[in-house]
């Protein structure tokens, strides 16, 4: 309700120069790096196919296996330059724009209007509390594991029982497609 008022655009520009600024792009990283280095497949079609299929599946890099999932979605694999494109270039580019944004940083100003420093403190706020489900998630995770930290980490990495897809037809094509 606060945008609809005289002073929403000035509320809506420090969400938007923090969350569109730091939060997206943040957040847009670490999909790349999930999907292009850590997408793990393995422990759930270890429990729905024969093991010399699962073995090979536990062999492939993340896009691999996330092109698998795609061609059963899909009908047909994307183009191998996204391979290159999710876990190079994109990573890249995208965090190149974050520290050099980082780096710039400035108070946001509206105009001729240059925002006070508790506006910055509120922004940094924003941003921090929309990326922080993402930090809670995973601290929750690794608490919860057993082991040692670098066996919780590893665990961390790998998809729960509950992963894939809800009906049994789609789960039938999903192992079709890995044999």
């Amino acid at each position: 309700m606060r945008l609809k008022g005289s002073g929403g655009i000035y509320v809506f520009q420090v969400i938007d120069w923090y969350i569109a600024a730091i939060t997206v792009y943040v957040i847009t990283i670490l999909e790349c790096i999930v999907i292009g280095w850590i997408y793990d497949l393995c422990q759930q079609v270890a429990a729905v196919v024969e093991q010399p299929v699962a073995d090979r599946l536990c062999q492939l890099q993340g896009t691999e296996r996330f092109y698998d999932d795609l061609e059963v979605m899909l009908g047909n694999r994307p183009s191998r330059i996204f391979k290159i494109l999710w876990k190079f270039i994109t990573p890249a580019i995208l965090a190149t724009v974050l520290l050099t944004t980082l780096t710039q940083y400035t108070l946001p100003t509206y105009g001729d209007y240059q925002y006070p420093v508790s506006a910055g403190i509120l922004g940094w706020f924003i941003a921090l509390i929309t990326a922080l489900p993402i930090l809670i998630w995973m601290l929750k995770t690794l608490f919860q594991a057993k082991g040692s930290i670098k066996e919780r980490l590893k665990q961390s990495f790998q998809s729960n029982a509950n992963w894939g897809p809800s009906e049994k037809k789609y789960v039938e094509v999903t192992k079709e497609s890995h044999m």
